[in-house]
């Protein structure tokens, strides 16, 4: 198979005034450096982007200004448990803030939910969640007890997910209407708790 990734960089740098104004191109890049960057959170990522950005202003105070379309992507939340697709998305990209407002995903039984927020990060490092996850049908929960002792299970139905934080230490809030097909088990020291429901409204 043809490798198809490129990188294409058109720089200008004034010595004097200390400016610079690069544009730079990048086709069918890897969406698991993302993986790198989110150290914690998601895995089996995969799918390519191809971004078109412009950095540009003194090196002191510099701004960054770009867009990228993800083909045929999706990875795993890991604190959810469900693998998402994501498909001809487009997502915004400054200095301070990967904008995924608009983006949709697709969870394994076809359901799909809408993006709000982002990543909040500087200059493309130390990156922290500021999103939310909604869809009135769709997979916010799909874990065993092997990925979480505390609560585990299928969450199928009306669903809000919000993610705050660092990844390392990140905050999540579910707010759900369960249907039909869910099932949540909650271990209750000796004994498990078990919910099964056509419909139940909870904040986990």
């Amino acid at each position: 198979e043809k490798d198809t990734q490129s990188l294409d960089v058109l720089a200008y740098y004034d010595l004097k005034e200390s400016l610079l104004n690069a544009d730079i191109s990048i086709l069918d890049y890897p969406m698991s450096i993302f993986e790198y960057i989110i150290d914690d959170g998601i895995s089996g990522t995969i799918g390519t982007t191809d971004v078109n950005a412009r950095i540009y202003g003194p090196i002191s105070d510099l701004k960054l200004q770009g867009q990228g379309v993800i083909k045929n992507g999706g990875t795993r939340i890991d604190y959810i448990g469900e693998f998402y697709k994501m498909e001809d998305q487009v997502i915004k990209i400054d200095e301070k803030r990967v904008d995924l407002s608009g983006v949709e995903l697709e969870d394994h039984q076809g359901n799909r939910a809408v993006i709000t927020g982002g990543l909040n990060h500087n200059f493309l490092a130390d990156f922290t969640a500021d999103l939310s996850i909604y869809s009135p049908k769709f997979i916010g929960l799909n874990t065993t007890k092997e990925d979480n002792e505390t609560y585990y299970g299928v969450g199928l139905g009306d669903i809000g997910v919000s993610f705050f934080g660092p990844f390392d230490e990140i905050d999540i809030k579910v707010d759900a209407t369960t249907g039909g097909g869910s099932l949540l088990n909650i271990p209750l020291e000796s004994s498990e708790f078990i919910l099964r429901s056509e419909e139940h409204t909870s904040e986990l």
